[in-house]
């Protein structure tokens, strides 16, 4: 059987994407085409991994009319999902993508509503929640936390994936993920923003990469990539070892997605046992072949494979 792989998303969303000529403050746009598709980070890992073939099901909070409709959508999608439903009514984000410019000119602009406030009693999540960490081997923790969830919450999760047996993957920022390495999960990944804000430092060349990710897994993970859009990105594994990879050279249609499908590529490879480099190969082949796209997290397989034959990875301790 193909191992379990189990998305927590704790603030989706209808991701809207717009496309205008060129985006001018203070200005009327007329958008010129429109795209919406399920979206927040964990999702969009959940719809890489099925395009990417791997057995996963997705969880996390879903209301109201826009809820209801990512659920449809995802079930359209033929992606297995089992969300908790909650009162509030779930985000819409919206991606303004520039047509009319340059390639070096063009501009994606994101606006990020806050969520939905989680009111709900949270023990009966768990108790929904418990069902599937009794089979997932991997669990996905992706994005921001909904309002009135607890700082905790995604370390909540991976003690009890620990519990069960599972490994447990993180991609968040701020508190949430403060509270989360103290969990010691496997796997941590952030952009370097995200990065330089944990440590509360500036990375002003690769060594400050590779101290700041030894001092990551001394704080309770176990592994640690940053992605650093494209410049590449820097990753220590599990035995220590730090290695580098460039992201290929390309011209984006749409870079939003790109980190998501990144870690979708990784889960999937480290969860079929492929070994820690040739899951940087499919990460880095999933973020570039999303980054080609109009879609948020949306890769072609064939292409997928093509990029992952062709990626430099270089090992440098």
């Amino acid at each position: 059987m193909k191992p379990y792989v189990l998305t927590v998303t704790a603030n989706p969303a209808l991701d809207k994407t717009y496309f205008i000529e060129a985006f001018r403050q203070g200005e009327v746009h007329r958008v010129r085409r429109v795209m919406k598709a399920p979206g927040g980070k964990g999702i969009n890992v959940l719809r890489v991994l099925h395009t990417l073939l791997v057995n996963a099901c997705g969880t996390g909070f879903l209301g109201g009319e826009t809820g209801e409709w990512i659920a449809a959508e995802l079930t359209r999608m033929g992606i297995r999902h089992d969300f908790y439903r909650i009162a509030d009514e779930t985000r819409t984000t919206v991606n303004v993508v520039e047509t009319g410019l340059s390639d070096g000119a063009r501009r994606n602009s994101e606006l990020l509503e806050p969520g939905p406030t989680v009111i709900e009693d949270l023990s009966l999540f768990f108790e929904q929640l418990e069902a599937h960490l009794s089979k997932a081997e991997h669990v996905v923790m992706s994005g921001s936390l909904a309002p009135g969830l607890p700082t905790d919450f995604y370390a909540q999760v991976i003690q009890r994936t620990a519990r069960r047996g599972g490994k447990s993957y993180v991609d968040t920022r701020g508190e949430a993920m403060v509270e989360a390495i103290k969990a010691r999960p496997h796997l941590v990944k952030m952009n370097q923003v995200e990065f330089e804000e944990l440590l509360d430092a500036r990375m002003r060349d690769r060594k400050d990469f590779h101290d700041g990710l030894e001092t990551l897994c001394e704080k309770g993970c176990d592994a640690a990539i940053v992605t650093c859009g494209a410049n590449g990105y820097y990753a220590r594994a599990e035995d220590g070892s730090v290695w580098e990879g460039l992201t290929p050279a390309l011209v984006a249609v749409n870079p939003v997605g790109s980190g998501d499908a990144f870690f979708a590529g990784l889960v999937a490879s480290l969860s079929r046992d492929e070994g820690f480099v040739e899951a940087l190969r499919l990460a880095g082949a999933c973020g570039a072949s999303n980054a080609l796209r109009a879609q948020v997290a949306e890769v072609a397989y064939d292409e997928v494979m093509k990029f992952r034959a062709c990626l430099k990875i270089e090992k440098v301790r």
